[in-house]
């Protein structure tokens, strides 16, 4: 039984962690662009926001269609390994 739980343990750390890093991005950006936004009142990007925004947007990607279609193949490669 323990096997099992260790194996589960295993196929849902990776998506845990990346999950954990997209919250903690997502609220560093919102935190970030709270006050000044994406552009400055004098008209200039700021370009650390973009390149955080842009790394966000790469992450939501992942984490809304790579990420569930990962998991599921790997619960059901590792439930076909034990049966």
């Amino acid at each position: 039984m323990s096997s099992v739980l260790r194996s589960y343990a295993l196929v849902l750390r990776t998506p845990a962690i990346v999950m954990v890093c997209y919250l903690l991005l997502h609220t560093l950006f919102g935190s970030l662009s709270e006050d000044g936004g994406l552009v400055t009142p004098e008209g200039s990007v700021s370009i650390g926001i973009v390149i955080l925004g842009l790394l966000l947007l790469g992450l939501r990607l992942a984490v809304v269609f790579l990420l569930p279609a990962h998991t599921a193949y790997r619960i059901v490669r590792m439930l076909l390994s034990h049966s």
